[in-house]
């Protein structure tokens, strides 16, 4: 986001909007991490023809709502497939962020995204869904359960320990 849009006030994205809606720190990570695995899994289910069922389970589990689009031409463009910029962005207007915390943040979505993807994707070979999403559950309960500093510092300490968490379970 440039300075000149932060200025101008634009509205965040439906999904920061449902993940801030805690207004707290541990929340907030809940709702960006649960949401960025269920944007992960809606482009697995497009592109294997699959995980429908991973996806309904990932939902019941971390309470992500469902509704995210995968847009191919988006895909085409080289874009950001999954909205990271504009959660980063709608997460970081409703806290306050500088723009250092805000890029922080988005390093720490990014990171989470890549290991959700890489584990997400291996769904497509089909024999271990639930350990996959346990796995990555598992890590996000942890991140959001551990505690740490409110604010936006909070949301990306949770996130970063769920990354580093899936990156250790990925290898």
């Amino acid at each position: 986001m440039t300075s000149f849009e932060r200025i101008a006030g634009l509205p965040a994205t439906a999904a920061a909007c449902q993940a801030c809606a805690g207004g707290d720190a541990a929340t907030t990570a809940q709702g960006v991490m649960a949401g960025i695995g269920a944007r992960v899994l809606a482009w697995t289910s497009q592109s294997f023809g699959t995980n429908s069922d991973a996806a309904a389970a990932w939902n019941a589990r971390t309470g992500a709502q469902g509704g995210f689009a995968p847009d191919r031409a988006e895909l085409a463009r080289g874009g950001d497939v999954y909205d990271l910029r504009g959660i980063t962005a709608g997460i970081a207007r409703e806290y306050g962020a500088t723009p250092a915390q805000e890029g922080a943040l988005g390093r720490a979505i990014e990171d989470f995204t890549r290991g959700v993807a890489l584990r997400f994707n291996a769904l497509a070979d089909g024999g271990a869904r639930d350990a996959m999403l346990d796995g990555v559950a598992d890590a996000l309960d942890d991140a959001v359960a551990s505690g740490g500093p409110d604010g936006i510092e909070g949301v990306t300490t949770r996130i970063e320990l769920a990354a580093r968490a899936v990156d250790t379970a990925n290898r």
